[in-house]
């Protein structure tokens, strides 16, 4: 027989809860994988530079720089840099305009009208 939706909750709400895999913590891990990443795709720059330093055929030139452009983005990326455009101004707040105060005026004159 089918189980319904809230007695598999209510298996689910009794089970003990598993404790995390220490690898799983991402907070931990995180910022030493991007640190060396970012190391990593900057030494690859750095040796495509020295390369481009030594090229004379052009189309090595093209292969080397097209190959330092894609490392760039991916660099620039997990940087942090926006790309040109990317970043929209920020959003006017659609406020209110400021109430109009309004002189009390003399009661004979809301009477007469005309």
């Amino acid at each position: 027989m089918a189980r319904r939706k809230h007695e598999l909750w209510k298996l689910r709400k009794d089970e003990p809860a598993q404790a995390p895999h220490p690898a799983s913590n991402g907070a931990e891990i995180a910022p030493s994988c991007h640190a060396r990443a970012l190391e990593r795709l900057q030494a690859h720059i750095d040796r495509i530079d020295d390369l481009l330093d030594a090229v004379t055929a052009p189309a090595d030139w093209r292969d080397l720089t097209n190959a330092r452009d894609r490392l760039f983005n991916e660099w620039a990326h997990l940087a942090g840099i926006p790309k040109p455009g990317s970043r929209r101004p920020g959003r006017e707040s659609k406020a209110r305009p400021a109430p109009v105060l309004l002189e009390p005026t003399a009661a004979g004159d809301q009477a007469g009208g005309s």
